[in-house]
């Protein structure tokens, strides 16, 4: 089942999203052995690959070859970080106006508030003004802290901003 986690998540960015935030339920669903989760922990993409079929190898092999690359789920291995910051740092529940910005942000993101392993709400209206800016609206419920996830849509690459509060 490795073969088709690593496809569903190089491919389909609602994977991503459950992933990052609930790596254990995904793991589950894909029915993923002890010995895979350990090479996937590994940050080795060449060990990763000999797991696969020969087309997700084709899949990480494009993905390796974007200037972007460098990690497959969050964490596996280091990349160059977007550096996020969002303003206002504190939002307020309802609809609320947002700007991302940050480094080489990428041409085509998806943004989700997420709370917990129960909420995560999908930004709207997100517009990529530059590499350097993202503007959307979020409509949150709820107060509290919530992790601002940001999804490059094309090699799948998150970056965060932790403990954004919202009033």
């Amino acid at each position: 089942m490795i073969s088709k986690f690593i496809s569903d998540y190089l491919t389909d960015t609602q994977v991503a999203t459950e992933f990052s935030a609930n790596p254990g339920e995904v793991i589950e669903r894909y029915k993923l052995t002890d010995a895979e989760v350990a090479v996937l922990q590994s940050k080795d993409l060449d060990k990763i690959s000999e797991l696969v079929d020969d087309n997700v190898k084709e899949l990480i092999a494009q993905y390796k070859s974007n200037s972007n690359a460098g990690t497959i789920v969050t964490g596996w291995t280091d990349i160059k970080p977007f550096n996020l910051a969002i303003n206002p740092s504190q939002l307020t529940t309802g609809g609320a106006t947002f700007e991302i910005v940050g480094e080489s942000l990428p041409s085509k993101a998806h943004i989700t508030f997420v709370k917990g392993a129960s909420v995560a709400v999908k930004a709207t209206d997100v517009k990529v003004e530059s590499d350097k800016l993202i503007t959307g609206k979020v409509n949150l419920d709820a107060t509290g802290l919530y992790d601002v996830k940001l999804f490059n849509e094309f090699d799948k690459h998150v970056g965060t901003i932790e403990n954004v509060e919202v009033v």
